[in-house]
Order: C-alpha cells, then structure tokens, then sequence
C-alpha cells in the first residue's frame, strides 16, 4: 500500500471540496430508490449530492478522519441549523461561524471533533484543505485582473468564450501549468507515468484545462470558478443553479429528511469490504483510489470491490495524471467495461485535471 494510503491522519483535511463533477457521476450510476451506495468520502460533498437521489442507503468510506469529519459537520449542520446558518458554518456564507460551530460541536462524534479546528472554521471551512492551498496559491489572481477572469464567466456562447479564453492565455497558462508541479502528490513512478502520457504535468494540465475553456460553458462551471476565483461570484443562496445541490436550499431542506440514510467508515476500502457486516452494494462512487496504489494493491481491491457488487450494478472512478488503471483478466470476466459511456461522460467532466473517467457495469 503507497504511503499515502498508511498515514491515518493529517494536520488538516486534505480536501474541503470534493474536485469531482457530481452530474457525470450522477449520469454514470443513475441512482435509483432501491439502491444502497457505496462512496468514498472526500469531505462528503458528492455523497450528499448523490443522497439526493434517495437511495436506500450510502455508506461513506474515507482512510481519513479529516474527511470524514467534514462529512459529520455537514450532517449535523443540515440537521440542526437553518440555510442561512448551514451555509455560514460551510464557510460559504459571511457570519459567526464559530459560534455556530459551538452549537453543534456536541452533536459530533469524538474524532470530529478533535479533526476539526477553530481556525478552520473562522477561516472557511469550505478552503480549508491542503490541497486547496496549493492549488489556489498560485496566484491566478494576481496574473489576471478581476475583470478580465469576470469576462470567462459571463460569456453566453462558446464561442465569445473562446475568444475571450484565446485573450487570457499568455497570462494564464504558466500558473495553470505549473498548479501540481509542487504539491508533492507525484511519486517518481508517477512522474515518470506523465512524461511518457503528455510530455509533462503542465503540459497535460494546460491541454486539458484549454479543453474545458474552449467546449464547456464556464457560467456552468463552479468547480472551475473555484479554481481560478476562489469564492468570488459564488452565492449558492443567490445562484442555485451555479452550486453543487447540496449547497442550493431546495437540496437543504431535501436532505433533511435523508442523511440519517448516511453510514460514515473510517478506514481503507479494503478493510470494510473485509467487514463480515459489510452489505452488497448496487452502486459505488471510488473517487480516484486506484491512483495511488500499487499494481497488485489495484487489481486486489477491484477483486474485492467487484465481490461487493450486486449483479447488474455500476462502479465509477476517476483516473488523475497517471494511465488508465483497470482490473485483473479474472475481474475483468465478471465485469463490463462502459468504454462508450466513460469517454462521452469524460468529454463533459468541468473539472478539467483529470485523465480518464471509468463506468463499468457488473455482468
């Protein structure tokens, strides 16, 4: 198991925000009414926007705390507090953030609450993430002034924000580039993985995000917003419709009456599935998990990951910088690959870093 799998816990959550568009997601699984979920956590955004669907239950695994904490906040917050007041908590929204997390403090589980720091409440909890720090520091802001990135958003047709993009380009392309280049994400052997792909991270980050800029609207794109604006220009109050669900209020109240549907697991994938209570699942949503894994460490969690799938049911899984990973020839028996559906799903993914997005069905 790569080490970023082995270290249980972190200063910080590693992300706020969940960095994977939920409709491809949510195109790709189709969640019925019937259906029990499995989810990787990631800070629980995408959970959430999936329980909207009402399945009958999501189980949500994370290897870390942080994220489950995150996960844990937003329930209680959804459950106990108003719209206006969740939003503020999120960090979403200006108000007494801290104070509001004090009225809810006791309602979370130990672990959250030793996860969960006073500074990243007053702060935002909503960019509180390591990796959102990375991202974000590299100064997009200061390459391209406010008006001038406004104009991206506003465009009404691909082609006024092509031109508008084409304007942009100088100034943009040396930070978009060089965002992950010092993240400390990559081993050598993903480095390595890259060059032989795209000849380099920036020039694989700078292809795919001129894709994004050039063919999806970005007045439909928070996630990229958010990226190159941090909050400015996002109200979910204001502007549902540029918001992930589970910020909108008609997903608030929605949700009220369906996280209790909501199980929260700490630890690897590998080891709830080895849990004699672990259920069979009609859907799951693994993030990026193999990306970070070892070839065999992959092709036993599609194993077993594939034993926990009900016949009939659909996996997907992002892949990130590093080439395709997909299941061992014995798996591969028991298992459809959606290649159709994955590539057409991927053209239309709006978060522009990743390399491939994966559906397959269970025969």
């Amino acid at each position: 198991m790569s080490q970023i799998f082995s270290r249980k816990n972190l200063p910080e959550p590693l992300f706020s925000r969940v960095w994977e568009d939920y409709q491809i997601i949510d195109e790709a699984l189709k969640v019925g009414k019937k259906d029990v979920l499995l989810s990787i956590t990631s800070a629980g955004d995408n959970v959430l926007n999936l329980l909207l669907n009402e399945p009958i239950k999501i189980v949500a695994v994370d290897v870390f705390a942080e994220e489950n904490s995150l996960l844990e906040l937003k329930i209680a917050a959804i459950k106990h507090l108003s719209y206006d007041e969740y939003l503020c908590v999120l960090g979403e929204k200006e108000g007494s953030r801290l104070e509001l997390y004090e009225s809810l403090k006791s309602s979370l589980p130990q672990y959250a609450q030793c996860c969960l720091k006073q500074e990243h409440v007053i702060n935002g909890l909503s960019s509180c993430g390591k990796e959102e720090f990375l991202v974000l520091r590299k100064g997009l802001a200061e390459s391209v002034q406010d008006g001038e990135m406004d104009n991206l958003f506003e465009a009404c047709s691909i082609e006024d924000q092509v031109d508008i993009f084409e304007k942009l380009a100088p100034k943009l392309k040396t930070c978009v580039g060089g965002m992950f280049n010092e993240s400390g994400l990559w081993t050598d052997e993903q480095l390595q993985d890259i060059k032989n792909l795209s000849g380099s991270v920036d020039s694989f980050i700078w292809q795919r995000f001129s894709h994004v800029c050039k063919t999806l609207l970005a007045k439909n794109n928070f996630y990229l917003s958010w990226l190159m604006r941090e909050k400015r220009g996002f109200a979910p109050d204001k502007n549902p419709d540029f918001a992930p669900p589970f910020l909108t209020r008609e997903g608030f109240i929605k949700l009220k009456g369906l996280v209790e549907r909501i199980e929260i697991y700490t630890g690897s994938l590998q080891d709830y599935l080895a849990e004699p209570s672990s259920v069979m699942f009609d859907k799951m949503n693994l993030s990026n998990i193999f990306e970070f894994m070892t070839k065999s460490d992959t092709e036993q969690l599609f194993e077993d990951v594939c034993n926990s799938l009900k016949p009939g049911g659909k996996l997907c899984y992002h892949t990130l910088l590093t080439p395709n990973k997909f299941p061992s020839t014995a798996t591969v028996q028991k298992m459809l690959y959606l290649k159709e559906l994955s590539d057409e799903l991927y053209k239309k993914n709006r978060v522009y870093f990743y390399s491939g997005f994966h559906v397959f069905g269970k025969k």
